[in-house]
């Protein structure tokens, strides 16, 4: 059968259904193609006796080319030869099958899709655009379904559909959202790629590259230790980390280690026996006075962080306790054990670390604050939020958490928010120019470069965090 006949015969067997969704993306003369749009078009559940009637249809359109078909994978010869025992299917039949899916895996990721993303431009998609769907037959359809949208678009292929739904879901979901109290409380319910690819778009307006470059910093006999305290605990973890990284920043700046957070422990007693946990749930027995750790946890002059570093991480307990947390005595007794063990392996490569950062920087601020007091043309909103730390025009978040597939969007919609009320803030008043993300329990740094960002963009990422956008 002649390459003409069989892109005959596709159609003739297309044109049986509906067609619309396709009508933009049959252009391509590769009859394999059309063929693959065809398959794709009819493996649908509730057409499954169709979608058999094709595969057989194909299967012996593909034999008539004598077993082989044009294939971007082609061997020296230019062919690709459909009856290799990787594609047979083992069934009762004396006659071979073929596992089309297989067959036509290589070609849908390297020639389909971009042809498809090729021929079908954004500006085409409206309400009347067919979609390939079980419950709904076009993009009107799923629009008045907004949960569905969501996941039809976070599932979908078609890299432009999905820009379009992902712009429709960030104007008319994302943007009503109420957002309110902290920072962190705010991006509670923006945590979605989809969402962060409205706001990169439509807010940002693509003004920095978000491919971050990865880069190994830390040993691996340093992270097995953070993954074992992690196992405990990772909220105490994360915790203890912050408190640690800046210690070490203090010593090395010979300035004052201070933490609001532990400021209630400046006026109660030796809190050291269950009577004076200031919750009260756990039987807080702790080893070390709370007071006492944090008097050497601030002095960095008379104390060394490599000498105090159980009483930093009981220090760092004031953090979970300013979130209403009492944290549990179990856990912190195994932790203090692991730290007991493990000093000097914990403490050298974050002390180095440290050195590199600061090293010839002249503004470094850490945790710094911006609740409130925004310039214009902001001022009138507050988010109240603080980072762990600004070098110069980099912003730096320390992080010890495992790496998920939400975590890019999460971790730079945070860093941004930094960024955004940085530039604006009459105390801590600065451009930032580089974000670095900080994972302890990878062992790895993250950089990303967002110089090219405007006054205009993080003006209108506030007002959307503040629902004014």
């Amino acid at each position: 059968m002649s390459t003409v006949l069989i892109h005959n015969k596709a159609k003739e067997l297309l044109s049986k259904y509906p067609t619309n969704y396709l009508d933009n993306l049959l252009t391509a003369n590769n009859s394999i193609n059309v063929l693959h749009y065809a398959e794709k078009l009819l493996k649908i559940p509730e057409n499954k006796q169709i979608y058999n009637k094709l595969n057989t249809e194909i299967f012996h359109i593909l034999i008539s080319l004598n077993d082989s078909i044009e294939h971007p994978y082609s061997d020296e010869d230019g062919m690709y030869y459909v009856d290799d025992d990787d594609y047979e299917v083992d069934d009762d039949d004396d006659d071979d099958d073929y596992d089309l899916e297989k067959i036509y895996t290589h070609m849908y990721n390297e020639k389909v899709q971009p042809l498809i993303d090729n021929n079908c431009d954004i500006n085409d998609i409206n309400d009347n655009t067919i979609i390939i769907s079980k419950k709904y037959n076009n993009i009107k359809d799923i629009k008045n379904d907004i949960k569905y949208c969501i996941s039809y678009t976070a599932r979908n292929k078609d890299i432009k559909l999905k820009k379009y739904l992902e712009d429709f879901l960030f104007e008319n979901h994302y943007k009503t959202i109420k957002k309110d109290l902290n920072l962190t409380n705010r991006l509670k319910n923006l945590n979605s790629n989809i969402c962060y690819n409205g706001i990169y778009r439509n807010i940002f307006n693509n003004n920095y590259n978000d491919n971050i470059k990865k880069y190994d910093i830390l040993p691996l006999n340093f992270t097995n230790i953070i993954k074992s305290l992690h196992c405990i605990d990772s909220v105490l973890t994360g915790c203890f980390i912050d408190y640690l990284i800046r210690r070490i920043i203090c010593e090395l700046l010979n300035i004052e280690f201070n933490d609001n957070r532990s400021n209630h422990l400046d006026v109660n007693k030796h809190i050291c026996n269950n009577d004076d946990c200031i919750f009260n749930i756990y039987d807080c027995i702790l080893s070390f006075c709370r007071i006492e750790s944090k008097k050497l946890t601030k002095d960095t002059i008379a104390y060394k962080t490599i000498d105090i570093i159980k009483e930093i991480f009981i220090t760092s307990l004031s953090h979970i306790e300013a979130f209403s947390q009492c944290p549990n005595q179990d856990n912190i007794n195994k932790m203090l054990k692991i730290l007991n063990n493990n000093i000097l392996l914990l403490y050298t490569p974050l002390q180095l670390l440290c050195k590199i950062i600061i090293n010839n920087k002249n503004n470094i601020k850490l945790n710094p604050a911006f609740g409130g007091k925004l310039n214009t043309p902001v001022e009138k909103y507050n988010i109240p939020s603080d980072a762990d730390l600004i070098i110069d025009d980099c912003l730096i978040d320390i992080k010890c958490t495992k790496e998920k597939s939400n975590s890019k969007c999460s971790n730079l919609l945070q860093l941004l928010g930094y960024s955004a009320l940085t530039f604006f803030h009459n105390v801590n008043n600065k451009k930032i120019n580089k974000i670095m993300i900080l994972n302890v329990l990878e062992g790895t740094i993250y950089k990303i470069d967002i110089s090219n960002i405007t006054d205009k963009n993080y003006e209108n990422y506030i007002k959307f965090l503040c629902n004014d956008l």
